[in-house]
């Protein structure tokens, strides 16, 4: 960690096999360092016996779950997840985001949508952002497809979907949503309509289930295990808040990274330093909505392995 050595290990790996490696140590007073991990080995190609990260102190995101109606299944998943810190309410005493990061809306849907990012679970009512530009933004019931379900493909490469498999998942009702031109379909079924899906409207991220995922008498999505809690602790990871100004601040060669500054107009210049060495100085681009507005960099000179330092 930052230079010095904190442990090391012995391991035989046949090859076209795979072991995972377990190293611990107390992260007390690491927040913010960087920790890598090396091979001590002499081969063909140096560059990948190296890998680094940065360590973050544990995320606590205020979940705000709006319902008229028992969740114990749900709310189980919440109380096994030491990131989440719960507060449920009832759909009449909704009056916005507030502070809560996330806010889940069962089987109700506001008039006015949260600024903020948030999950839909069966919106019988539909959602605006399911009708086109042209339509009127106010939208009526969603039309319910009453007949058996199954599933016939799923999404492999979103992080919301890691080491998730829902292809044997059985639902006898759901909603025939159309998605916006910014939906990404998760889960896809036999009737042509996802089953789950999410995207970015501006700068609010949704996910949207089209079925009731906790209702055992009309799906098997809450005895899915593992895939059940890991998609939902997975759902809100990816709906929380950056942990930092720099996002993603781990990715592979050639991604871009997201450089967010809180007061663009103080900032004379932003710097990075690359892993040979080498400064590349970024303008800052002018802020959004006047000087006390943000403003957000992406940076594309990623083409270097290792930390990259702004």
């Amino acid at each position: 960690i930052e230079g010095h050595w904190i442990d090391e290990a012995a391991v035989a790996l046949p090859a076209k096999e795979t072991k995972s490696i377990v190293l611990p140590f107390d992260d007390a007073g690491f927040d913010g360092q960087v920790v890598n991990v090396r091979l001590d080995i002499d081969d063909d190609l140096a560059a990948d016996n190296v890998a680094s990260a940065i360590l973050h102190p544990p995320s606590k995101w205020k979940v705000l779950l709006v319902t008229d109606r028992e969740q114990p299944l749900l709310t189980a998943m919440f109380k096994t997840n030491s990131h989440v810190n719960l507060n449920q309410i009832q759909p009449q005493d909704y009056h916005g985001l507030g502070e809560s990061d996330i806010v889940i809306f069962d089987q109700f849907v506001p008039e006015t949508l949260p600024e903020g990012n948030a999950i839909f679970l069966n919106p019988l009512k539909g959602l605006p952002f399911m009708l086109s530009e042209a339509k009127s933004r106010a939208t009526g019931p969603v039309e319910k497809n009453r007949q058996p379900t199954r599933v016939i493909d799923q999404n492999r490469t979103h992080p919301v979907m890691r080491d998730v498999s829902l292809i044997d998942l059985s639902v006898k009702e759901s909603l025939n949503c159309q998605l916006p031109i910014w939906g990404i379909p998760l889960v896809e079924t036999t009737q042509q309509m996802p089953l789950i899906w999410l995207g970015e409207d501006g700068d609010r991220k949704v996910i949207v289930f089209a079925f009731n995922p906790f209702d055992l008498q009309t799906s098997t999505f809450a005895l899915s295990i593992p895939a059940a809690p890991i998609l939902i602790s997975q759902c809100l990871e990816w709906l929380a808040p950056a942990p930092g100004p720099i996002q993603p601040d781990a990715v592979k060669a050639d991604e871009p990274v997201s450089i967010h500054l809180d007061h663009p107009g103080e900032v004379e210049r932003v710097t990075v330093q690359l892993p040979d060495g080498a400064q590349m100085d970024v303008a800052p681009p002018r802020p959004r909505g006047g000087e006390g507005g943000g403003a957000q960099i992406i940076f594309t000179e990623t083409d270097q392995i290792g930390v990259y330092t702004v």
